[in-house]
């Protein structure tokens, strides 16, 4: 198979970077890898890594190996996992459709991975940031979550037509405004 891979780190210190580096570098030898210290092309490198980028990852920096040496460096990839937390939303495995469970809020905090709760979701017209946000919305307010949403193109009104309906008008509360 035509493999490649790459560990990306960064410092403002460049102390702590030279020790990165070879911590890194002391990592990989013991598992008798030779490491490629990349300077020529290595912004190019960290574009293609950034998901959905990898259209733009450089074929000649990949290498033919067997899979068995490759899949040594996967051991952190696996299938979908349903988090152990009691918050979270409801989705599916994009392959199999086997329903999961996730916490992509509570849980992160919890462990130290993010600072806040906010959520900045991009992607092209119709790609599905509106689907999925009426969804994570509505299992949250559902969980007893308080939800502040700015929506600039009346994709939401409806959810909270619904709640402001089902709540008697306690809840979803829409509010809009005109030039």
């Amino acid at each position: 198979i035509r493999a490649h891979f790459n560990v990306l780190a960064w410092s403002s210190d460049k102390e702590e970077l030279r020790q990165i580096k070879n911590d890194v570098g002391s990592a990989l030898a013991l598992m008798e890898c030779h490491p490629r210290h990349n300077t020529i092309d290595a912004a190019t490198l960290y574009w293609a890594g950034i998901p959905g980028n990898a259209a733009d990852f450089p074929a000649e920096e990949s290498f033919y190996t067997f899979i068995e040496p490759a899949l040594c460096f996967f051991t952190a990839e696996t299938n979908y996992k349903d988090s152990l937390s009691p918050f979270g939303i409801k989705m599916a495995d994009r392959l199999s459709g086997k329903p999961i469970h996730l916490d992509i809020s509570d849980l992160p905090m919890k462990k130290g991975v993010i600072t806040n709760r906010n959520k900045f979701i991009l992607g092209p017209s119709g790609s599905g940031k509106s689907f999925f946000t009426n969804h994570m919305v509505r299992q949250y307010y559902e969980q007893g979550a308080h939800v502040l949403l700015v929506d600039t193109g009346n994709s939401y009104q409806g959810l909270c037509e619904l709640i402001h309906r089902k709540t008697k008008g306690e809840d979803g509360v829409y509010f809009t405004y005109t030039n």
